[in-house]
Parts: structure tokens; sequence; C-alpha cells
């Protein structure tokens, strides 16, 4: 099958955009081997671009994160399917909204050259609840939230990346 895709970056997170016709053009399997920095492209997700089922949406985005699974939104990926829309139609400002599984999600873009300014609107956070875990013989506390996938806060002083290693996992069972 050959595949068409652009590899962009937001904030850190790297995503491979697809643009398609059909929902079902690509499909989790093959976003994880897409995805594997090993054997594949390499990426923290794949972004298909597909037409929006809602009038007035310039696009429908759906998120396929490395691990195969579907979050209904990723901020970080909507902000790049944004620029990737914009550059596309030769633009070099708009605004719009693109449908998510979370919902209609609206986009502004200011292209300058190349850099530029994108900003979405990611909808009305969720609350999920309070959380504790013991971690690093201390006692953590975290507030549960879901901007279309689910977050954890904690009002404490700053981790290293190698704590943020070890204490990812242990979030992530949270859910």
């Amino acid at each position: 099958m050959e595949l068409r895709f652009d590899k962009y970056e937001g904030i850190g997170n790297d995503f491979l955009v697809v643009e398609a016709a059909d929902p079902a053009t690509l499909g989790s399997e093959q976003a994880v081997r897409l995805c594997d920095r090993h054997f594949g492209v390499g990426g923290d997700g794949v972004l298909l671009v597909v037409p929006s089922s809602v009038a007035g949406a310039r696009a429908r985005m759906i998120v396929l994160n490395a691990d195969g699974s579907r979050p209904e939104m990723c901020g970080n990926g909507l902000r790049c399917v944004a620029l990737h829309l914009v550059r596309a139609a030769g633009e070099t400002q708009a605004e719009f909204d693109v449908e998510t599984d979370a919902g209609l999600r609206h986009c502004s873009v200011r292209l300058d050259g190349p850099s530029g300014w994108i900003t979405t609107g990611l909808g009305q956070a969720v609350p999920g609840g309070p959380w504790s875990a013991d971690w690093s013989q201390q006692r953590v506390d975290f507030h549960r939230v879901s901007m279309g996938n689910p977050h954890t806060i904690t009002f404490r002083e700053p981790v290293t990346s190698e704590q943020l290693d070890d204490l990812g996992p242990l979030v992530s069972s949270c859910f």
C-alpha cells in the first residue's frame, strides 16, 4: 500500500499527518507499524485528516496513537492538522472548525513566512476527580481532567525527566 504523509511536530509531539477520503484508509495496526521508531517512520501518532460529516467544518481529525489506541482529541495534534490544512490550501491566514471525536474544535492560523501562530479551542475540561499515589517515598495528590483524552495535574515542584519516566506509568494506571 502506498501512503502519502507529512510529518509535523507540535511542542515535542511528532505526528504523521495523512489526508484520506475515507476514515477506513488507515487502521490501528497500520498506525502502530508506522509509528515504530525502529522499523517504521516513527511518531507519537497518526493524524488522519478526512472529510467532515459536520456542515461547516473544514475537515475531520482522527487520532491514532502510537500504540493503536484512539483518543477523542489531541491538542498538539489539532495544531499540526490546522497548520497542515492552511499550508495545503496555500493560505497565510484562516479561521475554521475541525471535527474531532470530542466535537468541533475552532482553529485560527496566521503564518508569517516559515513561522506563525496556531491557536485552537480545546473545549471545556471535564473534571475526573482527585487521585493519590505513593511515589518516591511520598504521597502525591493529583486531579484528573479530560480534554478529550485523559490528563492528570499536580501542584508540586517540577520533576526531572528521569522522575517523569518513573512517574508516568503510575499515573497512567489511574485511568
